[in-house]
């Protein structure tokens, strides 16, 4: 279908859900760059121009109901696709309820907004855990309840989600995380039941401690998940079902206000990661250094500059390698 065809399609969704509703909010983000790939040309070209965006509705029924729309583009597909749908249900303080293709809670940047992340990418660990089917989107049902300031006496944020996809696979998330001033101490735990002719059980844990001042943030986080892949791979043969992947990162960013002309905060951002698909073969595993720079113009609009060093032992690489290792530059305007 022509992009031009289904933007005029969104437009025909987009203005009814207008009409009917008075109280409609637009949000999203736009962003251009280009990525600069450390490989041979074998693999692929070095170089890489790009833009993407995403346009989100949230309509206000009423003060107790909302719902959300979201949709994305980006060049590579040169398509517009829905990403989520999804309404909520607020009639108590302490417990909401959300049904729809929901983000599942495991994980820090699961938590975020793509836009808001500090990096351009995902970390290479949550890139991985989402292959495993971890981090991802669902048809779910999620309850859940997120820490306020007010709810000094209740220092606790849950979520709590009953998932089910099309490939026979279903289970479930739980995540509960303990506020104590500055800092916030996550625990999160993810089952799924995997059907197709070789069904297996899957378990997966990550925990998180963050400290979040006012424009600083550090984040140390761990992940024990079953590698689903390399299961899915050994059960056609009869083999090892209890494959473990390991993996830690270390998050720090630091926005320092300028308040010049142009420039208004400058924000270096680091992180550290280690990642083995297998942690009783931890020998083969990658580690990521992923250095970057957020220029902010205006609070909505930054330049992004992000170098993803990856280094990967494997059984094919007795020193370790960095192909696919990048650099990128991206301009992002959020709204």
């Amino acid at each position: 279908m022509k992009k031009s065809i289904q933007f005029l399609l969104i437009i025909f969704i987009l203005m009814p859900v207008y009409e009917l509703f008075s109280q409609v909010k637009f949000t999203g983000f736009g962003a251009t760059g280009i990525q600069l790939f450390e490989r041979p040309i074998s693999i692929g070209v070095s170089q890489e121009v790009y833009f993407k965006g995403k346009l989100q509705a949230e309509i206000k029924v009423n003060k107790d109901i909302e719902a959300q729309l979201d949709f994305r583009g980006n060049s590579v597909d040169e398509r517009v696709t829905l990403r989520e749908f999804s309404a909520k249900f607020e009639y108590w303080e302490r417990m909401k309820i959300e049904i729809g293709n929901l983000k599942q809670p495991f994980g820090t940047e699961q938590m975020v907004s793509d836009e808001d992340l500090e990096f351009i990418e995902e970390s290479f660990i949550n890139q991985q855990v989402s292959d495993f089917g971890y981090a991802v989107r669902s048809v779910s049902v999620m309850l859940y309840s997120k820490y306020k300031d007010e709810y000094g006496y209740f220092p606790f944020s849950y979520y709590f989600s009953l998932f089910k996809n099309n490939s026979l696979t279903s289970g479930l998330y739980a995540r509960l995380s303990y506020h104590n001033d500055d800092f916030i101490y996550s625990v999160n735990y993810s089952f799924q039941s995997i059907g197709r002719d070789y069904p297996i059980k899957a378990n997966a844990f990550c925990g998180d401690i963050t400290f979040n001042p006012k424009n600083t943030k550090l984040s140390l986080e761990a992940f024990y998940v079953k590698n689903i892949e390399a299961v899915l791979e050994n059960v056609v043969l009869n083999g090892d079902e209890n494959i473990f992947a390991a993996g830690v990162k270390l998050l720090a960013a630091k926005i320092f206000d300028i308040d010049g002309r142009i420039i208004k905060g400058l924000e270096p951002v680091f992180l550290f990661g280690f990642f083995s698909p297998d942690i009783n073969e931890s020998e083969f595993h990658t580690l990521q250094f992923m250095p970057g720079l957020n220029i902010y113009f205006h609070d909505d609009v930054r330049l992004r500059l992000n170098y993803n060093k990856l280094l990967t032992k494997n059984r094919f690489n007795k020193k370790y390698s960095s192909i696919n290792s990048l650099g990128i530059v991206e301009l992002q305007v959020r709204f």
